[in-house]
């Protein structure tokens, strides 16, 4: 059968078909790339990031789809803060990635976030990228690039819209920032004027913001009255704008803002300054010689070391070309070292920065303090995904030289929310170490929990190196007879010529039981009923056991039972302890009997522990000396408690020390000469300040007589935990600065 068209039919039909071709082509199908690509992404697919980088490349996306793209995942989340990749201090370590778990090199971003800065349409986005883009040509040493880029995006923002000027101020804020990191304080001085004059007079907060940094230049350049004065102007004005805004709104939250909680810390540290300036100065170089070039270095006082952010930091900038770096003009008072890296900077390489890492400085002092970065360390096994399915593993590495010992760390993951990391093994003399995997089943993790409730509780976090379904991780530190860390294998291997080994392995040795699916499924009662079935069935069943005290063991962290240890549990910790010499087992029936007082079989359990554990760790050194403290061992207290000070970086138990040092009639000098040695080193509450108290109970002892006397029938009310007589006593006595101390000493923990 023939079909007559006409030709008008056929032309619509084939303009129909080029129509629908090039709607496939240039709509339809970059569409489903998108969609593709980011749902690659969201499932952390192995070729995310290269259909991320593809779709930026193609012309045929909406162009408000490429900002989103780009600002999705390749702005940091929020690089006000940071304007490093990478930060590494003492006390944390901060990656600034996207907004989502995708890391992209600096090259791959660098087009990008340039094209966002140039092209991309005025919102919080382009403040995030312009910070970025310049913090990049910084760390390159490209300043005039830097700060053009500073300048671009001011003039975008200010010939477009009044509506954007909170943003233009943001920026403006950001390029001061980066004239006080080189020093250009003049011109810096001039901006914060220019800015002062034209921003929105209803924004206090702004107005604060640039005082405080007015204030920050004034302290660099050594006119601290000036810089007292603004401080103390701008936290009253903005105190008073704030109150005014609560009562105008009928707001009665009451929070702290972060320009808030620094003005009142720098006003704090102005009128605690000696006249006489401190400084710090030295050089950050690698291993080999190479000095770090513009490299952050921040300079974090002790008051504000538990806060990872950096905008508010005083003291900050970055090393010349050979390294070198200088803070002038600082308060006393401890300190610690902060880093800031691009990728490319600490690629391979390591800060090998401790808790422990303090810089005290004193008044007058001149300190010169030098870093060395230093490359990672090799790992050898297991490595690479292995599945260990012997009885025993092998855990090798490079031999570093002048190491004295190595640590080992072992860590697992939590089902794609991150990882727990604990210490498996110290004072490691060989560089590998062999291991029955027993131990590392008998080997317990930080327990997860999703809410508040204990039956949210990680069944992973429980199971821990028991689970032949997870994937685990292992690190090795490297440390020298001082016990300084030289080293680590744990760190930022991006290139391809610093991947090295990945340190990731599987245990297999076991067979999942019933027991543990149960657990796995969440179902915790059922799980300890079988688990206690199976152990009841075969009393050498070791794994069910330590399954049988870890779930009993939850009601440790129940708020509303507040139980150290459940009285059912202790038949079976006694059971474990006694047929593994398990540390947690260990442990916990040391808590145990510490919270009740039964000296006698604290010390049995607590000879065992230390005999059976490789490195007593000084958490369990503390209950044990504070134990012989509340039985009146002082000597053999104090010893202990002196012994803790030098290995334990917080000092936290040094109260206890002083207390005893007060009860046994060492002179004031002495006791002075402890609390100065070894200040509270706090990493999340306010420090306690022990030499002050020292120091104001030597003043007060020459007001009253028979001071002594008193301070030694207070602490026995004290050691004697006699706590009703204590608080009778706080609430009579005229001695103000003992019983300060006394009331310091009843919170030590």
């Amino acid at each position: 059968m023939k079909i007559k068209m006409k030709v008008k039919h056929l032309t619509l039909i084939i303009t129909s078909v080029v129509f629908l071709t090039l709607l496939t082509f240039f709509v339809i199908l970059p569409q489903y790339q998108l969609y593709s690509a980011e749902k690659q992404a969201n499932a952390d697919a192995p070729n995310s990031k290269a259909a991320i980088l593809q779709i930026l490349e193609d012309d045929h996306i909406f162009e408000k789809q490429k900002w989103r793209i780009i600002g999705e995942y390749m702005l940091q989340d929020e690089p006000g803060h940071e304007t490093y990749d990478i930060v590494i201090a003492p006390s944390f370590t901060q990656v600034n990635e996207g907004k989502t778990h995708l890391t992209f090199t600096e090259e791959e971003m660098f087009p990008h976030v340039k094209t966002y800065v140039e092209e991309g349409p005025i919102d919080e986005n382009l403040v995030s990228a312009t910070i970025q883009l310049a913090s990049y040509y910084e760390s390159r040493g490209e300043l005039d690039q830097a700060r053009h880029v500073f300048e671009r995006t001011i003039t975008r923002i200010s010939s477009s819209n009044t509506s954007y000027l909170f943003l233009e101020e943001e920026v403006y804020l950001s390029l001061i920032d980066f004239m006080m990191r080189q020093v250009n304080y003049e011109e810096a001085t001039q901006r914060l004027t220019d800015i002062s004059e034209q921003m929105n007079v209803e924004n206090y907060y702004i107005q604060a913001k640039v005082r405080e940094k007015q204030a920050e230049i004034a302290i660099q350049l050594g006119d601290t009255e000036k810089a007292h004065d603004i401080a103390t102007r701008t936290l009253t004005e903005y105190e008073e704008k704030e109150q005014a805004e609560k009562e105008a709104t009928s707001n009665t939250e009451v929070y702290t803002t972060d320009v808030h909680e620094s003005l009142m810390a720098m006003k704090e540290r102005l009128e605690n300054q000696s006249d006489e300036p401190n400084t710090i100065k030295g050089r950050v170089v690698y291993s080999d010689g190479t000095p770090a070039a513009n490299v952050g270095v921040i300079l974090k006082h002790e008051s504000n070391i538990h806060y990872s952010g950096l905008s508010d930091e005083p003291y900050k900038q970055q090393t010349d070309d050979d390294g070198y770096y200088e803070f002038a003009n600082i308060d006393a008072g401890s300190y610690q070292m902060v880093l800031g890296f691009s990728f490319d900077q600490i690629d391979g390489w390591t800060y090998p920065a401790e808790m422990t890492d303090w810089i005290d400085v004193e008044v007058g002092d001149k300190v010169a303090y030098n870093i060395e970065l230093q490359p990672l360390m090799d790992i050898h096994s297991p490595v690479n995904q292995e599945a260990i399915k012997e009885g025993h593993i092998l855990f090798s590495w490079d031999s570093i030289e002048d190491a004295a010992y190595y640590q080992l760390s072992l860590a697992l993951d939590l089902d794609g929310e991150g990882s727990i990391s604990t210490i498996f093994r110290s004072q490691i003399t060989d560089s590998q170490l062999e291991v029955s995997v027993e131990e590392l089943y008998s080997h317990t993790v930080g327990i997860s929990f999703s809410g508040e409730d204990t039956d949210t509780v990680d069944p992973i976090s429980l199971l821990a190196f028991s689970n032949t379904e997870n994937r685990f991780s292992w690190a090795v530190e490297a440390y020298d007879a001082d016990g300084d860390l030289i080293t680590e294998s744990n760190g930022y291997r991006l290139g391809e010529e610093t991947i090295g080994n990945l340190p990731f392995f599987y245990l297999k040795e076991r067979s999942m039981t019933e027991a543990d699916q149960l657990l796995l499924d969440k179902k915790l009662d059922k799980a300890l009923e079988t688990y206690k079935a199976d152990y009841k069935a075969n009393p050498d069943d070791m794994h069910s056991l330590r399954m049988i005290t870890r779930l009993i063991g939850l009601n440790r962290f129940d708020e509303d039972t507040n139980e150290i240890e459940s009285e059912e549990a202790i038949p079976y910790l006694i059971k474990l302890a006694e047929q593994t010499n398990s540390s947690d087992a260990l442990s916990r029936l040391v808590e145990y009997y510490y919270e009740l007082g039964e000296w006698d079989t604290l010390e049995h359990w607590y000879a065992l522990y230390a005999t059976n554990v490789d490195e007593s760790d000084d958490y369990m050194k503390g209950i044990y000396a504070t134990a012989l403290m509340k039985q009146g061992k002082l000597d053999s207290a104090k010893d202990t408690f002196a012994a803790i000070m030098e290995e334990r970086g917080n000092n936290d138990l040094v109260g206890y020390w002083l207390a005893i040092e007060l009860y046994e009639g060492t002179n004031f000098t002495n006791i002075l000469d402890i609390a100065k040695t070894h200040p509270e080193r706090p990493f999340a509450e306010a420090k306690v300040d022990w030499p002050r108290m020292i120091q104001a109970m030597k003043k007060e002892s020459a007001d009253f007589e028979g001071y002594r006397d008193e301070i030694e029938h207070v602490l026995d009310l004290f050691f004697q935990e006699e706590y009703e007589e204590l608080e009778q006593w706080i609430e009579t006595t005229d001695m103000g600065a003992l019983e300060t101390f006394v009331e310091a000493l009843l919170e030590v923990e």
